[in-house]
C-alpha cells in the first residue's frame, strides 16, 4: 500500500476531505509519516495491525536489535517470523518431537505461547490462525500512538 496510502491521504486532505481514514497492517510501515508530508494530515488516521510499532514497543526493540546484529530488516514481517520460530520452538519442547502431527497439536494446545508481536499467541481457539492482541494505532502531533492493544472479544471462524 505504501507509498500509495500516504499519497492518497495527502490527496484527500488537499481536496478538502477532513474525515477519518481507517486502514490495516500496511499502514504500519514507518515510511507513512514521510509520505503523507504534513503531520496534521495524520490526525484522523487509524489502523489495526499485527503489532504496535513506532512507539518503542517490544517489536521496535526486537527489530533494532536485529539491525544492530547486522540483519537486513524488512519491517514488522521480521517480527512475525520471529513469532513463528518462537512458537515452533516452544511447541517442539512441549511435545518432545518435531514430528508434524505432534507439533501441530502442541501449537494448538491451550494457553498459547509468548511472542514478539503479542504477549500471548494462541492457536487453540481457531486451530488454523492465531488469536492474539490486535493493536489499533493512531497519530497525535504527527507521532504514532497506541489507542488500544487488546484481544478481540469476537474472532469469527473462517470455515
Amino acid at each position: 500500500m505504501l507509498p500509495d496510502v500516504g499519497i492518497l491521504i495527502r490527496q484527500l486532505r488537499a481536496n478538502g476531505y477532513d474525515g477519518w481514514v481507517a486502514g490495516c497492517d500496511a499502514f504500519d510501515d514507518k515510511s507513512l509519516e514521510g509520505t503523507v508530508g504534513d503531520p496534521a494530515s495524520l490526525e484522523k488516521v487509524m489502523f489495526a495491525t499485527h503489532g504496535a510499532t513506532g512507539v518503542d514497543s517490544p517489536i521496535d526493540q526486537f527489530l533494532a536489535q536485529c539491525k544492530a546484529d547486522g540483519y537486513k530488516i524488512n519491517g514488522i514481517f521480521d517480527a512475525l517470523g520471529a513469532d513463528m520460530v518462537q512458537i515452533s520452538y516452544e511447541a517442539a519442547k512441549k511435545s518432545g518431537t518435531i514430528e508434524p502431527a505432534a507439533l501441530r497439536e502442541a501449537i494448538r494446545a491451550p494457553g498459547g505461547y509468548p511472542g514478539t508481536t503479542a504477549p500471548i499467541i494462541s492457536f487453540a481457539e481457531k486451530k488454523g490462525y492465531p488469536v492474539k492482541a490486535v493493536p489499533v494505532m493512531g497519530f497525535s502531533g504527527g507521532k504514532r500512538v497506541l489507542i488500544t492493544d487488546a484481544q478481540p472479544t469476537f474472532v469469527p471462524a473462517l470455515n
